[in-house]
């Protein structure tokens, strides 16, 4: 065969085989807010306190926070991700326990059951830790400080719309206003 049909039967194959990777993610079959969206450690986020508002400058203003408060949160922001990361290595080494314990030629039933154990323990660590972070932000701010959070919070969320709200190739009449639909009998 001639060379040059070699050569443009191979570039046709690696542009069908990119496309085909790349064609999905531009069809929008991986939203950013979709379910692959979760953190490294598991964990969705969904209820994980908010310390680190103490970045945004414009918020703490916004929140009428004093200075105290700021040092206040910010302190307890590092020692919660300080916990939390010390519970996640705690929980990784754990996991990577029992691939091992599921790996071996003969599974030892006691040895998962006990990993499972310290792991579900660990994980309740983690649950607690977020419970007491949140009550802790409670003492810290007022009433309407964490309203305005919460608001804030909100209006985060807001550009994070379901699929029937998207606009764009895959829905492109979202947005529209839709057709009353009228009963044929």
């Amino acid at each position: 065969m001639n060379t040059n049909v070699k050569i443009t039967i191979v570039a046709g194959m690696a542009i069908l085989l990119i496309m085909s990777c790349l064609a999905p993610a531009m069809a929008g079959a991986f939203p950013p807010d979709g379910p692959m969206r979760d953190k490294a450690d598991g964990r969705q986020g969904h209820h994980r306190p908010a310390f680190g508002f103490w970045r945004n400058l414009q918020l703490v203003q916004d929140l009428g926070l004093t200075d105290e408060q700021v040092k206040q949160v910010r302190e307890a922001d590092f020692s919660y991700r300080e916990k939390q990361l010390a519970l996640q290595f705690q929980l990784d080494g754990l996991r990577l326990q029992m691939d091992k314990a599921f790996s071996a030629d003969t599974v030892d039933n006691t040895a998962v059951r006990q990993l499972a154990a310290k792991t579900a323990e660990i994980k309740g660590q983690m649950f607690v830790q977020d419970v007491e972070a949140r009550l802790m932000l409670g003492e810290l701010l007022n009433a309407d400080q964490i309203d305005k959070l919460k608001k804030h919070a909100k209006s985060r969320q807001r550009g994070h719309r379901g699929p029937e709200e998207k606009q764009g190739v895959a829905n492109p009449s979202a947005g529209k206003p839709r057709e009353q639909e009228i009963p044929m009998d």
